[in-house]
């Protein structure tokens, strides 16, 4: 969470959206284009087809979670929760394509990898989810280091100047230059 966002919230769900209509519109055509293909993408796309209810899970909950990232402190809590949620679901997607390319290579290595599905899914859950409130704390740590500081008066130094005095006097030479160049243009000749 930032203080000082960028994007604003409209923008984000627009993007969002704008995201999830063309993913929905690159899977509309490719299922219609799909009888058409050579025989090693058509399964391709039954995989994007039987996923497509677990991305546009993944979509929702992680556009939920932006819309909750965007609020200050005490309303950006849930947001690590729907971040930690998609993350899960997004595991879940990548799991389904080893089991696509273990059915397609025939290599019968997926069942292998069952327990690790399990931990994977819990470890990514507790990693994003904790790291999204370390961020959040994190975030609101720094705010307030900068409250503080920005109360407390630095002692001003009459001789040091500032970066806005310099540019003021560097903006009034080139003015005086100009203004001395023309008027050496105007002076008619002796």
């Amino acid at each position: 969470m930032l203080f000082n966002r960028k994007r604003s919230l409209i923008w984000s769900l627009f993007t969002t959206l704008i995201g999830v209509m063309v993913f929905l519109a690159l899977v509309m055509v490719l299922s219609q284009v799909a009888p058409t293909l050579p025989t090693p993408r058509y399964p391709l796309v039954t995989l994007l087809q039987e996923n497509l209810p677990y991305f546009l899970v993944i979509f929702l909950l992680m556009m939920t979670g932006e819309i909750f990232d965007r609020f200050t402190f005490p309303f950006n809590l849930p947001a690590p929760l729907f971040h930690a949620i998609a993350s899960v679901f997004l595991v879940l997607v990548m799991f389904n394509i080893f089991i696509w390319v273990d059915f397609i290579t025939q290599s019968h290595f997926f069942p292998n990898l069952e327990v690790l599905r399990i931990l994977l899914y819990l470890l990514v859950f507790l990693i994003v989810f904790i790291g999204g409130y370390f961020k959040i704390f994190g975030d609101l740590l720094t705010y307030s280091r900068h409250q503080e500081r920005k109360k407390e008066a630095s002692p001003a130094f009459p001789d040091v100047k500032s970066w806005d005095d310099i540019g003021n006097e560097f903006r009034q030479l080139v003015y005086d230059l100009l203004h001395r160049m023309r008027d050496e243009i105007r002076r008619p000749p002796q």
